[in-house]
């Protein structure tokens, strides 16, 4: 797969878990349109910033990667956003999505795991200049705020 059907596929994904999400949240969850490069849906009515990570191959191998730089800057993992509500924060949820459905988690306890965990750290995508945390999704599981399936 390439990078354009990549792009595709993750959007794609965004798009079915915004829906998802303004049932779970009762408010609207809205693409990020303003700019596309810090985080992908925002929860206007709550303050809220929700990072989506497509992975097709968690089924087939059990894990996750999580990038946390690319092209030597830091991504969304270690980014600081500016919110009115919440002052200087990262995204308050990742949804780590799958062909099958996702888990929603809270991006600090995330951040807490990997810093405890001391994780592999790998490298792939973008022609091998990303940077992941490749964490077996089991142990995550304590982490899930809540799984959810497309449909």
């Amino acid at each position: 797969m390439g990078f354009v059907t990549d792009l595709k596929q993750g959007e794609e994904k965004e798009e079915e878990v915004a829906r998802i999400l303004s049932d779970y949240f009762w408010q609207t969850v809205r693409k990020n349109e303003d700019d596309r490069k810090w985080v992908d849906l925002i929860v206007d009515n709550l303050g809220l910033l929700i990072e989506v990570k497509y992975d097709r191959r968690v089924q087939e191998t059990g894990n996750y990667v999580f990038e946390f730089r690319c092209n030597w800057k830091t991504s969304w993992i270690d980014k600081k956003y500016k919110t009115q509500q919440w002052g200087t924060v990262r995204p308050h949820y990742l949804v780590q999505a799958h062909e099958d459905g996702f888990e929603l988690y809270h991006t600090h306890q995330l951040l807490k795991h990997v810093e405890e965990h001391n994780d592999r750290i790998v490298k792939g995508g973008d022609w091998w200049r990303s940077e992941m945390y490749l964490i077996q999704k089991q142990k995550l599981e304590n982490l899930v705020i809540n799984k959810f399936t497309y449909g």
